[in-house]
């Protein structure tokens, strides 16, 4: 099982001490400054569970996702299913446009494969960049969206 890093919208949050360990939906969480994380095991991998991926033809990979709002048990299993459509085929990242569905959701696992070790398949919910480094580095990409098309991007180290 992986652990999830999931981010609650700011707009909803209520004001609370940084050292309470306050609980959400029943999740252990921590609050730091305007996110609240949730730390909590996903469901297992299931064998068939994998989504469609859409083609680069469709609006969805076009338009700025929409914030995710709901923080429940269905969140973290289209989480997990998003992990398994990830790993079947043969990536590394996933965000949920990529499947059809129009929320700010990202899945990622630097190794390719889910692993017995902790922390190494990774969810962000609504993610923001806040600031970026000066340092950057070039490597190859690919796409699971646009199976063909591999380049070299040039992305800020931090």
């Amino acid at each position: 099982e992986g652990v999830a890093l999931l981010s609650q919208p700011s707009s909803s949050l209520s004001p609370l001490h940084p050292l309470v360990a306050p609980r959400f939906h029943g999740l252990p969480a921590l609050l730091l400054g305007a996110a609240l994380f949730l730390c909590s095991p996903l469901p297992a991998a299931s064998a068939g569970a994998e989504l469609p991926l859409v083609s680069s033809a469709q609006t969805v990979l076009h338009e700025p996702a929409h914030e995710v709002e709901a923080f429940d048990e269905d969140l973290a299993i289209l989480a997990r299913r998003m992990l398994d459509t990830m790993y079947a085929e043969g990536g590394i990242g996933l965000a949920a446009p990529q499947i059809g569905i129009d929320q700010r959701i990202f899945v990622y696992n630097i190794f390719g494969q889910p692993l017995r070790l902790a922390a190494t398949e990774h969810v962000l919910v609504n993610p923001r960049v806040l600031r970026l480094s000066e340092w950057s580095w070039t490597s190859p990409e690919g796409c699971l969206s646009l199976p063909d098309a591999r380049g070299l991007v040039t992305r800020p180290i931090r």
